[in-house]
């Protein structure tokens, strides 16, 4: 967090101690989370950009690399170690010690949301977790 302005500084710490109010999170934990949001995040963006891919039926994931000269990307020789799946259960673990779930997106704003079951009154969160999700991770 140290390449932070004062002003991104001053507001992480704003949000992160409403957060930890609201939901009961530790300011330890917040931190993990957003540390988890943040592989999430770069991971998403690498896939975007074709750079990570999964098998079909396997799903194991494979980095790829661009040839010069406007090359096909060219397939690494071992696969990737699954940051992703890391990231999701780790992510998921803290989030049960306080009751929440996680919701992970691959958006261009915040990958990692955390909600209450409860408040979602029978909604899919994929369908509300805009309004009833509350978004986890550094600035950017």
């Amino acid at each position: 967090m140290s390449d932070l302005n004062e002003e991104q500084a001053r507001n992480y710490h704003a949000n992160q101690n409403r957060d930890c109010k609201r939901t009961g999170i530790s300011t330890r934990d917040y931190r993990a989370l957003c540390m988890q949001e943040r592989v999430l995040h770069r991971w998403y963006e690498a896939e975007s950009k074709g750079l990570i891919q999964r098998d079909g039926p396997t799903k194991t994931p494979w980095g790829y690399s661009p040839e010069p000269y406007g090359e096909p990307l060219v397939r690494s020789d071992k696969p990737l170690p699954d940051d992703e799946a890391r990231a999701i259960a780790m992510a998921k673990d803290i989030a049960s010690r306080y009751g929440l779930r996680a919701l992970t997106q691959n958006n261009k704003s915040c990958s990692l949301y955390l909600y209450h079951e409860a408040d979602l009154g029978g909604v899919p969160i994929e369908e509300c977790y805009r309004s009833n999700a509350m978004p986890v991770m550094f600035p950017r």
